[in-house]
């Protein structure tokens, strides 16, 4: 090998060493590279938008009126869900694919509440938590509360019904001594009541007033005047005795019939003062 060769090869050999120290050079840069990456721990963004293959938004998280919210969409661009924090307060609505809201939850002050919509946007049902206890209330399509129930915090119950104009029409209430179920006229005056107590119940029914004009009840049958006086009474003494009793628009007592135990009975007429006028009778 003369000169010319060995320097030639001598150049060939480092080429090759030049070539090996710059891949190496690159693969040392590349893992210090690599090595410096660090994954953010918080990413940060007015809004994030998930898409379908086609470039249709099914999902978005933005900050709407300076509050967050979460949307989706179906493959028309209508919401489906709707997560939201409105006044402070969360909020969940579902929405058909028209984009017209059917269902709502909603965390209020006094509670949670969910709302019942069909699909003219009226509310149809409302279910609600006051600081009073559960209340479920059922809407017409005008969106007048036709039913409503309630449980209060001393343990009782209520059931009302309305009328179009948002008169109590029958209401049916419980508590620890008994229960009582009203009738009310369109005018919100009471005409019928039934109830119940601890130690028995009566019925009493009222004019178109609402002023009572009979009771039955605690073994008696009462009939009252306007003024609340009692006109006819029927039912059993302390006794034992049976007794039927009429009275004046004064309230005094004109004429009792009273069958005995034993099997007699008497008739006794007063005067206005209580004195007996007369009588027949064992």
């Amino acid at each position: 090998m003369n000169i010319e060769q060995r320097f030639a090869h001598l150049e060939r050999s480092n080429r090759r060493l030049r070539t090996g120290l710059l891949s190496l050079t690159i693969a040392i840069t590349t893992v210090l590279i690599v090595g410096q990456v660090r994954v953010p721990n918080v990413i940060q963004a007015k809004a994030f938008q998930v898409v379908n293959d086609k470039g249709q938004r099914l999902v978005k998280l933005d900050a709407y009126l300076g509050r967050g919210q979460v949307t989706t969409f179906n493959d028309e661009g209508k919401i489906l869900v709707q997560i939201d924090a409105l006044a402070g307060r969360g909020t969940l609505t579902t929405y058909n694919g028209k984009g017209q809201e059917l269902v709502a939850l909603n965390a209020l002050d006094t509670g949670g509440w969910v709302s019942v919509h069909n699909l003219k946007g009226q509310e149809v049902v409302g279910l609600n938590a006051l600081d009073t206890g559960g209340w479920v209330s059922v809407h017409n399509l005008k969106g007048q509360e036709v039913v409503g129930l309630n449980a209060f915090t001393d343990g009782g119950g209520v059931v009302s019904t309305y009328n179009g104009k948002g008169q109590t029409i029958g209401r049916l209430s419980s508590n620890d001594s008994g229960g009582r179920f009203s009738i009310y006229n369109g005018k919100g005056e009471e005409l019928v009541k039934l109830v119940s107590m601890e130690d028995g119940g009566y019925v009493t029914t009222a004019n178109h007033k609402g002023q009572p004009r009979a009771t039955l009840g605690m073994g008696m049958v009462y009939t009252e005047n306007d003024e609340g006086q009692t006109l006819v009474a029927l039912g059993e003494t302390d006794n034992g005795d049976g007794m039927l009793s009429t009275y004046n628009t004064k309230g005094q007592k004109l004429v009792t019939l009273t069958t005995l135990k034993d099997g007699g009975g008497a008739v006794a007429t007063f005067i206005g003062d209580g004195r007996i006028t007369g009588g027949i009778g064992d």
